[in-house]
């Protein structure tokens, strides 16, 4: 072998094993502005405050300028390198003299340059593995809390889910008492509508009833006064077919007796009356007892007769017997609440007359201070006073004596 073609040989060997260190820079270099890349874009996305950002953007800034530094170095080296290179491989024969020993020893620099360039690649690599852990840690940390926070916003959620179901029946039972209100309001409207009808019908129909009963009110008054009308004409006439009649009390009775032949034995043993007078009715009334006879009825055919018996009546002073007028039982009840009276008047010198159910007094008529009477004959007997209208009928005066 030639020393020209080794020395040839040296020189390829070399260019080839600088070529591949520069080529090993070049990657060390993008490696480092790659790492450098990868660890502001995770600052940047970790979503850090403005402060922690600001502090990030300084650290990172110290950092291009400590490499910014650091590459010209490395980037002169390599010129020189390249350029020591190229004078080797195509400089004169007789200004340099190329040795083993001189490649050795720039290698052996370049290695320890590359070791102290690579020591600081790794402590910088080591800081931002560092920066990026606590980064991590942070965003980690951030995470837990946006992962609570999105478990809270969940339970809110489902809070808000159910108090909207919540709103949503209370509004349907609002809806639900605004309808049942609805329809409570429509049915007091009909009511007040029905009830004014109802009020207008009623007011209609007392007018009516005010109205019917005034007139029925007059009609009763009428009938009122009609039936008193009615009622004394009917004891007048009462009385006048009572005018001639005479009660006989306390005569014996017997079993199947005349009774006319009985009252002409009284007459004639009692009276001492021996005429024989006409009678158009004897008869004997009331309920039948062992202890007291029956009182007998007579019915006269004339007036004279029958004076005659009342005067002949006095005769009988001092006996059981009695004879009186018959009257109807409203007058003979007033008649029994005056008789008292009638003594007390006699007693005091006062000339006294009853004519049916009126106390004459001194020819007046009684009036007493006190009336007391009988329900069934307040109607009959007394003068009327001004709560009652005054009978329309005339006072009768009839032969009846006074009372022994």
């Amino acid at each position: 072998m030639t020393p020209e073609s080794s020395k040839d040989t040296e020189r390829h060997v070399y260019l080839r094993f600088v070529v591949r260190i520069c080529i090993f820079l070049l990657l060390i270099q993008t490696l480092e502005k790659s790492v450098q890349r990868s660890v502001f874009e995770v600052e940047v996305s970790s979503g850090q405050s403005r402060s922690y950002s600001l502090q990030s953007r300084s650290v990172e800034h110290k950092h291009k300028q400590s490499t910014a530094l650091v590459w010209p170095n490395m980037s002169t080296s390599t010129s020189d390198l390249l350029n020591s290179s190229r004078n080797i491989l195509y400089e004169d024969e007789g200004e340099t003299d190329i040795t083993l020993g001189k490649l050795f020893s720039l290698v052996k620099n370049m290695e320890i340059s590359m070791n102290q360039r690579l020591n600081d690649i790794n402590v910088k690599i080591d800081a931002k593995n560092e920066c990026i852990e606590g980064t991590l840690k942070k965003v980690d940390d951030v995470c837990e809390q946006m992962i609570s926070l999105s478990n809270r916003v969940k339970s809110i959620e489902t809070e808000l889910g159910v108090m909207n179901k919540t709103c949503s029946d209370f509004h349907d039972n609002m809806q639900g008492m605004s309808d049942i209100f609805d329809n409570v309001k429509q049915d007091v409207q009909k009511a007040e509508k029905e009830i004014k009808v109802v009020k207008t019908t009623l007011k209609d129909m007392e007018t009516s009833f005010n109205s019917y009963k005034s007139s029925k009110e007059a009609e009763l008054h009428q009938l009122k006064e009609t039936n008193e009308d009615l009622s004394d004409k009917l004891l007048d006439m009462r009385c006048r077919s009572m005018k001639y009649n005479l009660i006989f009390s306390c005569i014996p009775e017997s079993p199947g007796e005349d009774t006319e032949s009985v009252l002409r034995d009284f007459m004639y043993n009692e009276l001492e009356i021996e005429q024989e007078f006409e009678y158009a009715n004897v008869h004997r009334f009331g309920r039948q007892s062992k202890d007291r006879p029956r009182p007998i009825v007579a019915k006269f055919l004339f007036q004279r007769d029958l004076d005659y018996v009342l005067k002949s009546a006095r005769k009988l002073r001092g006996k059981r017997y009695q004879i009186n007028r018959q009257f109807p039982n409203e007058i003979e009840q007033a008649r029994r609440c005056l008789y008292p009276v009638m003594k007390e008047l006699r007693k005091k010198g006062d000339r006294v007359k009853l004519v049916r159910d009126t106390l004459f007094v001194n020819g007046e008529p009684y009036q007493p201070e006190h009336r007391v009477q009988s329900p069934s004959a307040s109607r009959y007997y007394g003068t009327p006073t001004s709560a009652r209208k005054p009978s329309r009928k005339r006072f009768r005066v009839g032969s009846t004596p006074e009372h022994p």
